[in-house]
């Protein structure tokens, strides 16, 4: 049949897509199936005829099937100027009316789209410099339901490979500024604090703030003084801070998602600390990772370190990695800390980059354990210092020192070279010996022109000495041949005269006299050991030996009566009235250094100086061997209980702080923070400072102008004004009352001016029906006693731009879905209302008491104020669940948040970022954008 063609009408640019109705599509060869779906936008019920939804519906499965379809993409690609072509398109429900198009001599087609290459666009290429040549669509669809009729437009761009993705805006973020210091809001979708700052500020969540994002973004420190909820809810979520994180009371971070099926360390949700976790003043509890849900679902813990400052922690399906090197981390205190593994029942996928099943600790630093309980492994590359109520499941990894305080219960093995306050045991039957390594002394020469000579030698006489029998009775006694009087039972003197109650005597490399034990033979000195010459022995009392030496000169003559304690002396034999020169002078000239060689185990196992030489040279002066109950060597892994070399555990596990887990890792940085090229992010994950400010247009040192408006686009005409304080409106220059009624209505459908104050005896009710995109400028507007601006996007969009104040006081901005009572809003839902903010002067915006804005926030340079009081919808479902009553619906960018209050909630859903207008074929490799809609 032929159907009457109907008139353009005026007005453009919708630059989003919405949701796509169920389809069957076989391109070209077959038909476009649109079936009947209840959620479906040809059902929805506000404002616009079914036959508009249902010309959009078959466009929008259309870009669904260049998406999905790569035969339908390759066709696109393919099309030349010339070509038109019209898929099929089969509508299963009468009830949504018949789909056909108008060709170009109004004839109707039926059951059919057009696909035009219209023209071609030119769009700068940044990577290349250059502008490039890119192919334009136009798709048309028109339906006709009783006697009604309506067409629809889209017009498609093919994208250069080189553009870059559009920005995005998720939840709420601010460039810089204060901080929400709020306490009972709601954060949903993403959380951005100080993106564009410099790193170096805190920011405050408090009392009972909900934080329910996919990310949350912190660029500096956040700080909380108590209660404050992280409700986890899908995988992947991350949470990052990239200074401290300070607590006072607890951080609960709640799992309320369920990891299903086998995963990778990537789909674990994660809070990153780049600096320091601390309670800041030692409250009563500290961190609180809880399974919320009883799934058991994993949960990761990043930070440079961890003070608990004695308060306890619990850590539910944790793994809690502690980054810095160098540093000490102290977990536990008087109460019980505790960190548990997640679901031993869920996998990691073979190409995973680190395999756990939580309840771990892994440190590059210290770490200090007290009355903690801890399901897995510790594995610390420093040291460990273990307290009371330490109870360790797992295996305990030390690279450092173990410095044990008190007794500690351990599940598996201990694996530690060194430590202290801690007396591993052997097992039964295992012994340990100790050999003292062999020392050679340095290699010494003595310089040639020094001849030796030997002094005179003569016996005692012993006739000086006489025994008497002391006072004491029992006691003997004697006089020395010095006249002192000496009491002891066995006495012996050296070669010199001197008397000691020992009967050996050692000297040390340096030849210094030393009087040693048998046992006290320590590191450094010589090996050589001497018998006392003179003895005294009080029951035969006139047995000697020995004697005394007198000088002798270099010839050998006799030069003195005095005894000397030298055996000889060198004389330079170039210089005839030198002086004799003792051995430990300028003479002995070192031509090696002392050294050790290893002793074996052979000999006497108690003896340590038994056993023969390996050759082997080695740098301590003691080696330990062990053997077994048969008397083979065997090592100290299986000598001691649960005792073992780090060697052992590292050899067989690796790392003792898994490398692909480091900081440098999961950020894709190097230590200094740049970032590492495409072929080493491998293992990262972390989203971070660079990446939130590309994917909200901040490039360089500022925002994008052509993203983030300050003034009104130039050829958009704003100069009618509608004046809310004289309820006026003034245009062509003719100024006319509005209507005084109260509720004031005012109707608006063109670009234009709000501004004045509606003041606080009447009530304004502005409802604006765009055809297309229109902009609608508000001049220092305040909005109050229940007034309203209501956005019917179901045909356009409102783009606002706030020049100066807007002050909204128990008024709200909303989408007509909404104000008529549809309160079951999802993170999918599309708002037609953008605002911009003017730079100069700064603009405002400004909530008090019980007031909601929709839309997306552009606002980089405008300031956000919020007042103590709850948003004023309230029965809001969001993604299925209740919310309290939110402030703001929709995303924002806002230069900073001057005064949060209290009860702040913002729900977050697409509204109308433009992401969502990219068609992108992944097998292709292929993207379009939606330019816009055209309606007639």
């Amino acid at each position: 049949m032929k159907k009457h063609s109907k008139a353009k009408l005026k007005g453009t640019v919708l630059f989003t897509v919405i949701s796509v109705m169920s389809l069957l599509i076989i391109f070209l060869t077959s038909t476009l199936v649109l079936a009947t779906s209840a959620s479906n936008r040809s059902h929805k019920n506000y404002a616009a005829t079914q036959t508009e939804y249902t010309a959009r519906a078959a466009i929008e499965s259309f870009s669904e099937a260049m998406s999905r379809s790569d035969a339908v993409a390759q066709m696109i690609v393919n099309m030349k100027k010339t070509d038109v072509l019209t898929p099929s398109v089969e509508i299963n429900d009468s009830a949504l009316g018949e789909i056909g198009y108008y060709d170009n001599s109004g004839n109707w087609n039926s059951g059919q789209i057009s696909i035009e290459y219209i023209d071609d666009t030119y769009v700068y290429n940044t990577e290349k410099s250059a502008w490039e040549e890119q192919q334009v669509l136009k798709v048309t669809a028109t339906a006709e339901l009783g006697g009604e009729e309506s067409t629809v437009c889209a017009y498609i761009r093919k994208k250069s490979p080189d553009e870059p993705n559009p920005i995005s805006i998720k939840g709420l973020q601010t460039a810089g500024g204060l901080t929400p210091d709020t306490t009972q809001g709601t954060y949903t979708g993403a959380l951005a604090l100080g993106v564009t700052a410099d790193g170096t500020g805190e920011y405050q969540l408090n009392n009972g703030t909900i934080v329910k994002t996919d990310l949350t973004f912190v660029n500096g420190s956040l700080k909380t003084g108590g209660n404050l909820n992280f409700d986890i809810e899908n995988s992947g979520t991350g949470t990052v801070v990239l200074k401290d994180f300070e607590f006072f009371n607890p951080v609960n971070i709640n799992l309320k998602y369920e990891m299903t099926g086998d995963f990778v360390q990537k789909d674990i949700p994660y809070l990153f600390v780049n600096g320091q976790i601390v309670n800041y003043a030692g409250g009563s509890s500290f961190i609180k990772v809880n399974n919320s849900n009883g799934k058991k679902s994993p949960y990761n813990i990043f930070c440079g370190s961890f003070n608990s400052n004695s308060s306890p922690a619990s850590m539910d399906c944790t793994d809690l990695y502690l980054m810095d090197s160098g540093v000490t981390s102290k977990i536990g205190g008087p109460g019980n800390t505790k960190l548990s593994a997640w679901n031993n029942a869920l996998n990691q996928k073979s190409e995973t980059q680190f395999d756990s099943k939580g309840g771990n600790i892994y440190s590059k630093g210290n770490v200090e354990l007290e009355n903690v309980t801890i399901s897995g492994d510790v594995r610390v590359e420093g040291d460990v210092t273990i307290r009371n109520g330490v109870n360790i499941k797992g295996n305990l990894v030390v690279g450092g020192t173990l410095n044990l305080n008190a007794p500690f219960n351990i599940g598996q093995n201990i694996y530690a070279d060194r430590y202290n306050g801690f007396s591993p045991q052997l097992k039964p039957g295992y012994t340990k010996i100790e050999k003292n390594n062999i020392w050679h002394p340095p290699v010494t020469s003595v310089d040639p022109k020094y001849q030796k000579i030997d002094n005179i030698h003569y016996d005692y006489d012993t006739n000086n000495y006489e025994v008497y029998e002391s006072n004491t009775p029992g006691a003997w006694g004697w006089i020395d041949r010095n006249g002192d009087t000496r009491n002891s039972k066995i006495t012996y003197y050296d070669e010199f005269g001197n008397c000691y109650e020992k009967g050996q005597w050692y000297k040390d490399f340096q030849s210094k006299d030393f009087q040693f034990n048998d046992d006290e033979i320590s590191r450094g000195y010589l090996k050589d050991k001497f018998d006392n010459v003179y003895h005294h022995n009080p029951w035969n009392p006139h047995q000697y030996d020995g004697g005394y030496y007198v000088t002798a000169d270099q010839y050998g003559n006799e030069i003195g009566t005095a005894p000397t304690n030298k055996q000889y002396y060198y004389y330079d034999t170039t210089d005839p009235t030198s002086p004799p020169v003792e051995v430990d002078e300028s003479v002995i000239n070192v031509t090696s250094s002392p050294y050790y060689t290893q002793r074996d185990c052979d000999g006497d196992d108690h003896n340590p100086n038994s056993g023969s030489d390996t050759g082997i040279v080695v740098t301590d002066f003691k080696t330990i061997y062990y053997k077994d109950s048969a008397g083979n060597i065997v090592s100290a892994t299986e000598a001691y209980t649960g005792v073992y070399p780090v060697s052992d555990f590292t050899s067989a596990k690796g790392s003792i702080y898994p490398e692909t887990m480091t900081r440098e890792a999961i950020t894709g940085t190097d230590a200094g923070g740049n970032p590492y090229p495409d072929s080493k992010q491998e293992y990262k994950f972390v989203t971070t400072l660079d990446e939130i400010k590309k994917s909200i247009g901040y490039i360089g040192s500022s925002f994008d102008p052509s993203i983030y408006l300050t003034d009104i686009p130039s050829g958009i005409d704003v100069s009618t004004v509608y004046d809310l304080s004289s309820l006026t409106v003034t245009q062509g220059g003719v100024t006319t009352n509005l209507p005084s009624s109260d509720p004031s209505v005012i109707d608006i459908t063109n670009s234009c001016t709000i501004k004045g104050d509606n003041g606080s005896g009447r009530t304004v009710n502005i409802r604006i029906k765009p055809t297309g995109t229109i902009w609608v400028k508000l001049d220092n507007v305040t909005l109050q006693r229940n007034s309203k601006i209501v956005v019917d996007d179901s045909h356009g969009a409102v783009n606002f731009l706030v020049n100066g104040h807007l002050l909204v006081r128990n008024s709200s901005i909303l989408t007509k879905k909404i104000d008529d009572g549809n309160r079951n809003i999802t993170d999918t839902d599309k708002i037609g209302i953008t605002f911009y903010g003017t730079q100069t002067p700064e603009s405002e915006i400004e909530y008090e008491n019980l007031d909601t804005i929709c839309g997306t926030a552009k606002c980089p340079y405008t300031k956000l104020n919020i007042a103590n009081n709850a948003g004023a919808l309230s029965g809001v479902i969001y993604n299925g669940k209740p919310i309290a009553n939110p402030h703001w619906i929709g995303n924002a960018l806002f230069k900073e948040i001057g005064n949060s209050g209290d009860n702040f909630t913002l729900v977050y859903t697409d509204a109308g970022g433009s992401a969502d207008s990219t068609i992108t074929n992944q097998l292709l490799s292929e993207s379009w954008e939606i330019m816009y809609y055209d309606m007639y």
